[in-house]
C-alpha cells in the first residue's frame, strides 16, 4: 500500500536530517501526517479517518510521555504522530516497542564502546538501593537532571527497528 511505501520514506529522510542536523522538519512530519489522513480517508471513507487518527494517537501519546522525560525530542513525537496516521495503530505501537528496545542496544553498544556500562551500571544500581531501601527522596532529584546522560539521535533505533519490523511482516 501506499501508506507504507510514504512511511518508509518519512523515516529515511527523517534519519538522514537527525544524523545531520539532529532535528527533523515539522513540514515533513505534518506532511506526512496531513497525507495519512487524506489516503485513508479517500480509501475506506470516515473509517480509514478514524483509522489514521487512531494511528497517530498510538504514536503520539507514548512518544509524548517519552518527551515530557526528556527520553526524545519534539521530532521523534511528531514523526510518530505522522506515521501512525499512515500505518495505524498497531503497527506503529509495535515500531515504538520496537524501537525502544533498539534505543536500549544502541545505548549498551555505545557503553561499551566507550568503556563506561560498568561504572554507569554501579551508579545504576547505587541509585535504585537509595530509592527502593533508602527511600531517599534527594536520588530522585538526581534522575531529572540532564547532565551526564547518554544522549544519541534517536533515529540511530528507529530505523533498525523499522527495518526489523518490516521483515518481520513480510516474512
Amino acid at each position: 500500500m501506499i501508506a507504507y511505501g510514504v512511511a518508509g520514506a518519512l523515516i529515511l529522510i527523517a534519519f538522514y536530517s537527525d544524523i545531520r542536523t539532529r532535528k527533523i522538519s515539522n513540514g515533513l512530519t505534518v506532511t506526512c501526517f496531513v497525507f495519512g489522513l487524506l489516503v485513508h480517508l479517500y480509501l475506506s471513507g470516515s473509517n480509514g479517518l478514524l483509522f489514521s487518527l487512531l494511528g497517530a494517537a498510538a504514536g503520539f501519546v507514548p512518544m509524548l510521555m517519552l518527551y515530557m522525560s526528556r527520553a526524545v525530542g519534539a521530532g521523534d513525537v511528531k514523526l510518530f504522530a505522522a506515521l501512525g496516521a499512515l500505518i495505524g495503530t498497531e503497527v506503529t505501537l509495535q515500531l515504538v516497542f520496537a524501537s525502544l528496545m533498539a534505543a536500549g542496544i544502541v545505548a549498551l553498544l555505545i557503553l561499551l564502546w566507550r568503556k563506561e556500562l560498568v561504572v554507569r551500571g554501579q551508579r545504576l544500581l547505587f541509585s535504585m538501593f537509595r530509592i527502593g531501601v533508602l527511600h531517599d527522596r534527594e536520588e530522585l532529584r538526581g534522575v531529572v537532571r540532564a547532565d551526564g546522560y547518554l544522549r544519541f539521535p534517536f533515529m540511530w533505533a528507529v530505523l533498525p527497528a523499522s527495518i526489523g519490523l518490516y521483515f518481520h511482516m513480510t516474512g
